[in-house]
């Protein structure tokens, strides 16, 4: 339990951070990304947990793929892959799943907001949902 805290002590106010850029700039900050990649590790390492290299690799060149297509920045591509490094192996897929399901109330807010309420910006601030469900997902997990 105390790993869990503590993790979440490190980096909760990251995550905090990073959904005030993305929802107010649309922006999700490299340095920011390294910071909560310096963390996850040391935590790897301190609690002897292995890091999910693989599903992080695996997350980063698919959406680097769908980067390259236009359907997602490149900021949700590397902080999915960052999160993913704590996320056990065998629930990457509850993960996605999980993002999934919160980025749909997202979406509908951002499009209520571009048709009905005339705003400009159609983007849709995807790291507040990759937050959300891996809080979610973390939580079910401990």
């Amino acid at each position: 339990m105390f790993n869990l805290i503590t993790f979440f002590c490190a980096i909760l106010p990251i995550l905090i951070y990073i959904c005030y850029t993305d929802i107010r700039y649309r922006k999700i900050y490299n340095i920011v990304l390294v910071v909560l990649l310096v963390i996850t590790i040391i935590n790897s390492f301190y609690f002897s947990i292995i890091p999910n290299w693989k599903g992080a690799l695996i997350i980063f060149l698919v959406g680097l793929a769908l980067f390259y297509l236009g359907g997602i920045g490149a900021g949700d591509i590397k902080l999915l892959a960052v999160l993913s490094l704590s996320v056990p192996e065998n629930h990457i897929i509850d993960f996605i799943l999980l993002i999934s399901f919160c980025g749909l109330p997202l979406i509908a807010i951002v499009l209520f907001c571009y048709y009905v309420l005339k705003m400009k910006n159609k983007t849709i601030p995807y790291g507040v949902a990759i937050n959300t469900g891996y809080f979610l997902l973390y939580f079910m997990l401990h």
